[in-house]
């Protein structure tokens, strides 16, 4: 038991030596007044390793989407075990490897040619479904983040 005191005496006392601004001591912490934050434009993502601004960001349970113009980032852990695209409805299908366990989910996307992104789990693996406006060719290349899956014109 005085061992145990001992060590939360000591350890009581180094915190007390160093600069603590909760413990008043021989040097006073400094308060200043909060800053005035302004926000001049609405923030946009950039993913790691690229140039091109997210336009809009949409956020499931095992990737980040960064939608730009022309492209999709597509930001996982998980290994993409195929994709192919389909016509009716215009979408591009991706399924990646996981046991993970969540509900189907859906969200509109505002970004053209995008219209909605749709995700949900099966035996194995999940599938996000990204329903387009029309038909799109594309192609999709691994990045140090995930996926780069880029329109084709």
């Amino acid at each position: 038991m005085f061992r145990t005191i001992g060590w939360i005496g000591v350890t009581f006392s180094l915190l007390l030596a160093r600069e603590n601004p909760f413990v008043a001591g021989p040097q006073q912490a400094v308060v200043r007044a909060p800053e005035t934050v302004r926000a001049s434009r609405p923030e946009t993502s950039v993913s790691p390793g690229s140039g091109k601004a997210a336009v809009e960001t949409v956020v499931f349970q095992n990737m980040r989407l960064l939608f730009s113009p022309g492209q999709v980032k597509i930001e996982t852990k998980d290994r993409l075990l195929k994709h192919f695209a389909i016509a009716k409805p215009t979408a591009i299908i991706l399924d990646f490897k996981s046991d993970a366990d969540f509900p189907t989910r859906r969200r509109a996307v505002k970004t053209p040619p995008f219209k909605e992104i749709r995700m949900g789990i099966h035996p194995g693996f999940y599938r996000a479904v990204l329903e387009t406006n029309a038909s799109v060719a594309y192609r999709i290349e691994p990045f140090r983040y995930g996926y780069i899956l880029t329109l084709e014109h």
